[in-house]
């Protein structure tokens, strides 16, 4: 199989990006209602470091889906989140995925096996330039764009795909499956399983069949992957060819479908059950990973990444709250370096 290099570069502004729950626990500490005093002393130091150091442009703190989480008293939570990000915001999991699967149909159609990926694709504006103005001017004007989707139907929707997860997680442990094996399923596998689906929903709805949810889904994937495919000189129309590219270590070594595969294949065939807010914390890690210097996420997911070596891979600290040492360090480091010319 050929090996494909992917470098993602990285702002020249380092980069830190916040699990929901540590904006959470901020905004509570904003409050006075953050009770565990362990966790109030570490979210306090953090939340200054980050103030002090995005004020004079040598953090960048982006917001990136956070508020798709977050239902209940959502306006503080917000306010703490625009205060952080300053109006720097990513491109959603889709968005950011699409522009890296879409730079790899351009690498598969012409031969090449070497990659680079902009920051700057990640974001909706540039970044640095988005955090300047912003300082310039005092102020920066944001807009609740609101949830997409009715809360009922998300959650049902969550519930479902944590249900599938489980119940493909019982069937591994039944089975004996491997992590190494599961991995090349969820690369490739998963995607054969998926365009499957997709072809079900469309034979089912033709003939006015009632479709399942992840049918829907699954068509909605294929749909969305054929409109990319069909941007290309020649590729237009090319079905045949996009299953081929489908297949392809190209596909695979898109960073938001590598990281992923990993992350999926870990979880289904450990020993813990599935958590609730698992898939969403795999899009959040599989599409902004690559692009920042520091993670911090819960302990569960920064153990998964550390033990795929993915934060070696793409050149990202990854913590949770308790690796004070390291997030320090991270501080320091950030506080006395030049900035990088871009």
């Amino acid at each position: 199989m050929t090996d494909i290099c992917v470098k993602v570069h990285k702002c020249p502004v380092p980069i830190i990006w916040l699990d929901t729950s540590v904006i959470i626990n901020i905004a509570l500490l904003k409050l006075g209602k953050l009770n565990n005093v362990t966790e109030k002393l570490r979210i306090e130091k953090y939340q200054k470091k980050i103030y002090e150091l995005t004020r004079i442009g040598k953090l960048l703190c982006p917001e990136a889906s956070q508020p798709n989480e977050v239902w209940v008293q959502r306006s503080n939570f917000l306010d703490t989140l625009y205060e952080l990000s300053l109006g720097v915001t990513f491109r959603s999991h889709n968005g950011i995925k699409d522009l890296q699967v879409q730079r790899m149909m351009s690498a598969y159609i012409s031969g090449e096996t070497s990659v680079t990926m902009p920051y700057i694709e990640a974001f909706l504006q540039d970044p640095v330039l988005v955090t300047s103005q912003s300082l310039e001017s005092g102020l920066s004007v944001h807009v609740d764009m609101g949830i997409l989707g009715e809360i009922e139907d998300i959650k049902s929707q969550r519930a479902i795909i944590h249900q599938e997860w489980e119940d493909l997680r019982q069937v591994c442990l039944d089975e004996g499956t491997t992590y190494e094996k599961q991995l090349q399923l969820e690369r490739f596998g998963g995607i054969k399983e998926t365009i499957s689906m997709a072809y079900a929903y469309a034979k089912k709805a033709m003939n006015g069949y009632e479709t399942a949810d992840n049918e829907f889904r699954s068509h909605l994937e294929i749909s969305r992957l054929l409109r990319l495919w069909n941007l290309h000189e020649g590729a237009v129309g090319d079905l045949a060819g996009l299953m081929k590219f489908l297949s392809s270590p190209h596909y695979a070594a898109a960073p938001a479908i590598d990281i992923s595969a990993a992350l999926i294949a870990r979880l289904i065939t450990g020993n813990k059950s599935i958590n609730h807010g698992d898939a969403m914390d795999v899009d959040h890690i599989s599409s902004i990973l690559p692009y920042v210097n520091l993670m911090i996420v819960d302990k569960r997911m920064r153990n998964l990444v550390r033990q795929l070596s993915l934060d070696i891979k793409y050149n990202t600290l990854v913590c949770f709250t308790g690796d004070t040492d390291e997030i320090d360090n991270f501080f320091i480091q950030t506080e006395t370096a030049k900035v990088r010319s871009s």
